[in-house]
């Protein structure tokens, strides 16, 4: 049965700065709900992926409106995790480093000026110190990433596995361990070690309202999913 305090608790809409930008934009989440069942969901940590702001944007609408969903959770949503890309419509922030290449955990050293390019040191830029310090003091029970454009679902580690099949399940995107190319210090990769259930979402090509429609219902899976300890 639905918890009517639920219905008469106010949701936690203002926006919470966790941090800034390398340029010194405000980074923020928003946060709904007050259970123990934790989610995490962020996109845009690639600031060329355009489709992907508008599906945290999306779902947090979706919530307001749907409170029975946030029964016994808590969901914290990240709508632009590269501010500074997202302004210039670039894949890299704006000392050009790939923020998926810069979490520690297999995190190698790269070439300035290459697609993949991952700073000096792990951590070595404010927006991914900033996330990895968040999940630090949240300490969400999984976490969704948000990417484009690979139509896929893809988890590091078998025991992050029924976590994406439960997402895949629900938007028939395929289910993969491995995206066929090497991610070292990726967020995922990060994770993993760590031992934290995540999964990477990756929006097709369709439109982002369609995109919307195809993982509408997985995204509240993800959020339903109980993590087993």
């Amino acid at each position: 049965m639905l918890n009517l305090l639920l219905l008469c608790q106010p949701l936690v809409l203002a926006p919470v700065q966790y941090g800034r930008s390398t340029e010194g934009r405000p980074l923020t989440y928003v946060q709904m709900g007050t259970g123990k069942n934790s989610t995490l969901i962020f996109s845009a940590i690639h600031g060329n992926e355009r489709k992907t702001a508008g599906q945290v944007r999306r779902l947090e609408e979706y919530l307001k409106n749907h409170k029975d969903v946030l029964e016994g959770k808590t969901v914290t949503l990240i709508e632009v995790a590269s501010p500074d890309g997202w302004k210039a419509s670039t894949r890299n922030n704006a000392r050009g480093v790939d923020l998926n290449r810069n979490f520690p955990d297999g995190w190698k050293p790269g070439t300035r000026g290459e697609k993949y390019y991952p700073g000096t040191a792990p951590l070595s830029e404010s927006e991914s110190k900033a996330l990895y310090d968040l999940i630090l003091k949240i300490k969400p029970s999984k976490v969704v990433s948000i990417h484009e454009p690979l139509a896929c679902v893809n988890y590091d580690g078998d025991f992050a596995k029924p976590f994406a099949r439960a997402i895949a399940a629900k938007n028939k995107m395929e289910l993969k361990s491995d995206i066929g190319y090497p991610t070292p210090g990726s967020f995922g990769t990060f994770c993993k070690t760590r031992r934290i259930v995540n999964t990477t979402l990756e929006l097709g090509k369709r439109s982002e309202e369609a995109e919307w429609d195809r993982i509408r219902d997985s995204l509240i899976a993800a959020i339903e999913f109980r993590v087993a300890r």
